[in-house]
């Protein structure tokens, strides 16, 4: 019968018949005694060994979460980010190198408006002079006698011709004032825009370079604090390990119990007259096995706390230095992560912004453009004008050469008259020229309007910002995993040490156990008894240790050994404490 079967079967086992021994300890009632604690034992040290397996891959999951950041910050979406925003920051700058010297249509069509001003001041007087000259005309036609009639014709023929003019030139003035300010509006609005633009993306092209070097110090980092967390917790997870291993205390002290359960149980198998001396030997056996067994458990049990606590010292420093690294990693990358994602997003409503605004730009170009193909119409006007006035003069010329001497203010009147002919033909041919020039810069604009929208950059801003918030969220995951593991390794520990502290604890009865085996076991001269050797053998048969048997054989002699294990024989002269470990 094992020491199990007589824990099961404690209530309704039949007692046998006593000796002395027996009835001062009752080796039932000891069964009872060891066999609870020794369950105590075994349960705990087995939950124990669970939970620090459980401990171990913790720290497995600790370490993983930081090769997993330094492994996002070399995966493929944040090197594909790294060069989206490299390439980005170049044309970003580039770009404001086309905003800060832009040359654009509306330039073009600005100084040709300049352009305009002195030949259309030219036709103006000219046309003034026109007037001035017909008056004078009326004047001295008044003054000759004869061919009145004809020189009233003349008169108000060129009084007809400058109204006519008059109202040309207005119409042009006017044309003119009205784009001038289109112009002035549109180049206004136009280089407020480049400057805000060059403005905002210059300071994006510098956010991108800082934050970008920012998150690169943190792949630096994070790369190497991985490393040293790496080691740190493999260490540590070595030294739970030896924990682990130094858990099958717990099992040895359960199978020592138990063959010392063997003995008492071996006792109430022997209950019968006569068994004085085996009976006492048996008890003997017990008290020694118990005690060393208890001797043992204590020793063990001390250095395995030391064990459990300093390991627990070392992961907590270990697991709150990697948290607060994991902190500053993810503040600083996140703050870096975040700006990036912030400056790649406004990228490209920038690009649209600038789209939409030279297209308004475009748009006033074209009525300027419109007004300008205006004036190129009432040039044919004042061509026709000029046509009308020289033969105006060539006719007044013939007709005071018919008058003779009376007729010479007017072809005085017609000489000026001529002057200010060439001289309205010179500015509106001037003007063509002018205008002509401004028709060709229109219809090239067109063609550019034609091809260039939005401007354009390698890659997809928006794309690379959506990669950096799954990076930076994943990153996030990570150290959400080492707020986590790292407090549940150290209440894993710090359980297993107080579970260790409350089993020692519950074995504060043994002494009293062993001083009533002693007592049982009576003072005698053991080396004189005469036992029974077949329950002793049988006893030794069952250790699993070296240990008992050395014990066994010492506290048995002979008598204890069975005649077929003369090699264990010889063992058991060795000294007891040489042989311990």
């Amino acid at each position: 019968m094992t020491a199990l079967d007589v824990m099961t079967d404690v209530t309704t086992i039949e007692k046998p018949r006593m000796s002395f021994a027996q009835e001062v300890c009752d080796p039932l009632e000891i069964i009872a005694e060891i066999a609870e604690p020794r369950k105590a034992i075994e349960r705990t040290f087995l939950e124990m060994g669970e939970r620090l397996i459980g401990g171990v891959k913790l720290l497995r999951t600790v370490s993983a979460a930081h090769q997993a950041m330094v492994a996002e910050f070399q995966g493929r979406d944040f090197l594909t980010v790294a060069e989206c925003v490299h390439a980005l920051r170049d044309e970003v700058g580039a770009i404001v190198s086309d905003l800060a010297a832009d040359d654009t249509e509306i330039g073009q069509i600005a100084q040709t408006i300049r352009k305009l001003k002195d030949p259309l001041d030219d036709l103006a007087n000219a046309i003034r002079m026109l007037d001035l000259i017909a008056i004078n005309a009326r004047v001295v036609a008044a003054g000759v006698e004869a061919g009145h009639e004809d020189l009233a014709a003349f008169v108000a023929d060129m009084t007809e011709i400058g109204r006519k003019a008059r109202e040309t030139v207005r119409s042009i003035l006017s044309i003119h004032a009205r784009v001038s300010e289109t112009v002035a509006r549109a180049t206004q609005i136009h280089l407020a825009s480049n400057r805000e633009q060059a403005k905002i993306m210059a300071t994006i092209s510098e956010q991108l370079k800082a934050n970008l070097a920012t998150i690169e110090l943190q792949q630096g980092r994070a790369a190497s604090y991985a490393q040293r967390s790496g080691e740190l917790t493999s260490a540590i997870s070595m030294r739970i390990g030896d924990a682990i291993a130094a858990m099958q205390i717990g099992d040895s002290t359960r199978q020592r119990l138990e063959h010392v359960e063997d003995i008492l149980s071996a006792i109430l198998d022997r209950g019968g007259p006569g068994d004085d001396d085996t009976e006492a030997m048996l008890f003997r056996l017990a008290a020694l096995q118990l005690a060393s067994t208890h001797e043992d458990f204590a020793t063990e049990v001390v250095a395995l706390l030391s064990a459990l606590d300093g390991t627990r010292r070392d992961a907590q420093a270990v697991l709150e230095e990697g948290s607060e690294r994991a902190d500053e990693i993810l503040a600083d990358s996140g703050h870096a992560l975040t700006a990036l994602a912030k400056n790649l997003q406004s990228i490209v409503p920038l690009l649209q912004k600038d789209a939409d605004m030279r297209r308004t730009v475009r748009e006033l170009g074209e009525e300027t453009a419109d007004a300008m193909r205006e004036i190129l119409g009432q040039m044919d006007a004042i061509e026709a004008t000029d046509h009308v006035v020289q033969l105006l003069r060539l006719n007044m010329a013939i007709l005071c050469t018919r008058l003779g001497e009376s007729a010479r203010g007017m072809r005085v009147i017609a000489g000026e008259l001529g002057a200010v002919a060439r001289s309205a033909k010179g500015a509106a041919a001037g003007m063509r020229q002018i205008l002509t020039d401004l028709k060709d810069a229109v219809e090239a604009a067109r063609g550019e309007a034609q091809r260039s929208g939005v401007r354009e950059v390698n890659g997809d801003p928006m794309n690379a910002a959506r990669l950096l918030e799954t990076v930076m969220g994943r990153i996030k995951q990570e150290a959400a995993t080492l707020k986590q593991a790292g407090p549940k390794t150290i209440c894993i520990l710090d359980e297993a040490a107080d579970r260790v502290r409350d089993c020692a604890d519950g074995q504060q009865d043994w002494p009293d156990v062993i001083s009533a085996l002693d007592a049982a076991a009576g003072d005698r001269d053991f080396a004189s008894l005469t036992v029974d050797r077949e329950p002793l053998a049988e006893i030794r048969s069952r250790y699993t240790m070296q240990k008992e048997r050395i014990i066994h054989d010492q506290a048995c002699g002979e008598a204890g050994v069975p005649s077929d294990c003369t090699d264990v024989q010889e063992e058991a002269e060795a000294d007891l404490e040489s042989l311990l470990f």
